[in-house]
């Protein structure tokens, strides 16, 4: 799955009542000038099976069993460690930034000669969109091309060459499907994908598009010697059976409901500490996964979604040496959207006075082990080459006295002394704060509207189902909610156009799609954004990232809250595991060490 957690942040709000996926959540993008962390480097030589043995086995826990394997997963986030000891992505999103892992020969960039700009010629539509089709407006645009040259030393566990040509055919393949919505991304930044030879493919983006996230281009191969002779929709059902890897592992047996095996591919360059099996139990619980590691029985495991009364387990497996536990702020960020078509919430002070009211880290204390810290922007610190800093940027702490002076300024006052405020008509400041119908958010919103109530405003949590909360035709996108609770997902670049340009709030005339469900559509911040969106220069992108947090952290259309808390628990005789907050706790599995 390329750039695979980036993609996923594309789409991440709508799945993020949670399973997550980002968005519809946006965005990721790739910058061309982002130096390559360092990972598994695959040697040039072609490989031979082992000679030597390895642990036999080592065991993975997870919470969340995936429908499929496939690159593209619909299952997102739950197949990520699967899908990536049998298929390592081309390019991946690790640590907020990208690398290879041993797929590709290289990042290709400006600099390395690997991404060019040509011109092309051809038309403006009567919307002033590029066009073929011939009108009075002729015009001149860029086209970004994309060249990646694929590791000559990979093989496909049957012992057959990885080519370029697998590639393309995989490019071809998941035109002709139903294809999952991260792989329909993929491909509407891509006017055509080519090959150049046997080990180089190249990527054309569509005109005009000078894209940051060109990189979701590098496209996920399949083994074309396996699937050619069938139907696009058997060969994938077939291959999603039985699927063939080229990575570390490749596919052994699933029990399902249980555990799904991988066995050793003999042909992977990096084996020397690979154990001839790799197996992933599914857990009921996170309690149970917890201590499947505690006694032995799991080496790693992961924890997205953390109850509340397990963080003190995990700090006390950690004390006593049970398990090595390690907490990471994850790309899932929960926030508070504000909807402006609501006249009670179109002064910006009144926006300022919600945040300074909302106890973000007695939340965080209470709810998740203060194993976080609040937000101040969209985008997250972790996003180092974008996020402003706290320094440049309005900051909202905890303050019920500034938000009632503020309160006070807007004209909401407490006429009756009833303890809440009315507005000028003289009805009284209530409103309905809609999230999903999940325990913790329950929770979240509970503490919101307790805060709230302390400076006279009254927010009634109303719970929805997952389904009829991100629903096309429910209140987010149909825009009837007044406060709305839930997440996005960050990929490693910060994108954000599905998230606050003016085209993505959704109206009846745009079909009601787009992401920008507080409705703001501020122009001094929309060209920033416009600009950090396309072009490929990262001090450019930085200050127009700068510009557009400065006037979102003013304005305030969404109250940013935490990202919510990873955990990985390995076994302490495990080593060489480095969790990541991005890319799937395998990323790395040829480099771990002393499981038996």
């Amino acid at each position: 799955m390329i750039v695979r957690l980036s993609i996923i942040a594309l789409l991440c709000m709508a799945l993020l009542g949670c399973s997550l996926q980002a968005a519809p959540s946006p965005p990721p993008a790739a910058s061309a000038s982002a130096a390559p962390v360092a990972s598994p480097t695959v040697p040039a030589a072609a490989p031979t099976p082992a000679e030597t043995e390895a642990p036999t086995a080592w065991t993975i826990g997870l919470l969340d069993e995936p429908a499929n394997l496939l690159p593209f997963s619909v299952d997102g986030r739950a197949a990520a460690p699967i899908v990536e000891a049998m298929f390592p992505a081309p390019v991946l999103g690790l640590n907020y930034t990208y690398t290879t892992t041993g797929v590709l020969e290289a990042l290709p960039t400006l600099e390395n000669g690997g991404v060019q700009l040509i011109s092309t010629t051809g038309f403006l539509d009567a919307t002033g969109q590029f066009t073929v089709t011939e009108t009075s407006q002729p015009t001149t645009t860029q086209q970004l091309v994309a060249t990646y040259r694929w590791n000559p030393a990979l093989r496909w566990a049957d012992d057959t060459p990885l080519t370029a040509a697998d590639s393309v055919f995989s490019y071809d393949l998941f035109a002709q499907v139903q294809a999952s919505q991260e792989a329909q991304i993929a491909r509407s930044v891509i006017e055509r994908y080519e090959l150049v030879d046997e080990y180089t493919t190249r990527a054309v983006l569509k005109p005009g598009r000078i894209d940051p996230s060109y990189l979701i281009s590098a496209w996920p191969p399949l083994p074309r010697h396996r699937l050619q002779e069938l139907p696009p929709e058997e060969a994938l059902d077939q291959f999603a059976e039985q699927p063939l890897g080229y990575g570390p592992f490749t596919f052994q047996e699933r029990q399902p409901g249980e555990q799904i095996v991988l066995e050793r591919n003999q042909y992977w360059p990096n084996q020397a500490n690979l154990p001839q099996q790799l197996v992933f139990r599914f857990f009921p619980t996170a309690e149970e996964l917890r201590g499947a590691v505690a006694n032995g029985t799991v080496d790693v495991g992961t924890v997205e979604r953390i109850p509340q009364e397990l963080f003190a387990y995990l700090d006390q497996d950690q004390q006593s040496g049970a398990a090595n536990v390690t907490y990471l702020p994850g790309p899932v960020h929960e926030h508070l959207d504000l909807n402006l078509n609501d006249e009670r919430l179109q002064d910006p002070r009144v926006r300022q006075a919600l945040a300074h009211a909302i106890d973000r880290q007695g939340m965080i204390d209470a709810l998740f082990g203060s194993k976080v810290k609040p937000l101040s922007s969209w985008i997250l610190p972790e996003q180092r080459a974008f996020y402003a800093g706290d320094e440049q940027l309005t900051r909202y702490p905890f303050d019920p006295g500034r938000a009632n002076t503020l309160l006070d300024e807007a004209g909401l006052t407490d006429k009756n002394g009833d303890g809440v405020r009315e507005l000028a008509s003289g009805q009284p400041f209530t409103m309905t704060l809609l999230t999903t119908d999940t325990p913790q958010r329950a929770a979240m919103a509970e503490r919101i509207a307790e805060n709230l109530r302390t400076v006279g405003l009254q927010a009634e949590p109303e719970l929805q189902p997952v389904d009829q909360f991100y629903s096309p035709t429910g209140p987010l996108y149909r825009r009837t909610f007044q406060l709305a609770l839930f997440a996005w997902i960050a990929g490693a670049d910060p994108g954000g156009l599905p998230l606050w340009s003016c085209n993505a709030v959704p109206l009846q005339e745009n079909g009601f799609t787009g992401n920008n469900f507080s409705g703001w559509c501020f122009e001094a911040a929309e060209w920033p954004l416009r600009r950090a969106n396309s072009t490929l220069d990262q001090r450019t992108r930085a200050q127009d990232y700068l510009k557009h947090q400065q006037l979102w952290t003013q304005e305030v259309p969404v109250i940013p809250l935490f990202q919510r808390p990873l955990a990985a628990l390995v076994r302490p005789r495990v080593q060489g595991v480095k969790p990541d907050p991005l890319a799937p706790i395998t990323w790395n599995i040829d480099q771990w060490t002393g499981a038996q």
